[in-house]
């Protein structure tokens, strides 16, 4: 039997700190104690009025933005440390999400970067 599952309030910053092992919305909600994934789900969205699968593609894809401009990691790396096998994952996940590939967002002014950061979050939003 499980533990009492986490308050929902805590699902996102519980998730900030282990996007390492949370892939799926499912994993997310299994690391928050919840026998099943689908009350996780209206939890979530009653909660916080958003779709969790958003949430998580919007808190991974900032971290990976903020990984790709500290310049001190291999692709490879940065895609591990946010669930994904490699960094052609890592290039398709940024290119869907984004429009522009890894290397180009470690390239971009912080004009440019804020720019390309709330456009991609307002497509996740929606």
């Amino acid at each position: 039997m499980k533990s009492k599952p986490e308050p929902i309030g805590r699902a996102v910053k519980i998730l900030e700190t282990n996007l390492d092992r949370v892939c799926q919305v499912s994993e997310w909600a299994d690391l928050l104690c919840y026998e099943n994934e689908n009350k996780f789900r209206r939890s979530f969205l009653r909660y916080f009025q958003r779709k969790p699968v958003k949430v998580l593609n919007e808190i991974r894809m900032k971290s990976i933005i903020t990984d790709l401009r500290k310049n001190n990691s291999t692709s490879d790396s940065i895609a591990w440390r946010h669930c994904l096998s490699d960094h052609n994952a890592l290039y398709s996940f940024t290119k869907r999400h984004t429009g522009c590939s890894p290397t180009r967002i470690k390239e971009f002014n912080n004009k440019e970067l804020s720019g390309i950061i709330k456009k991609s979050l307002s497509e996740i939003v929606e």
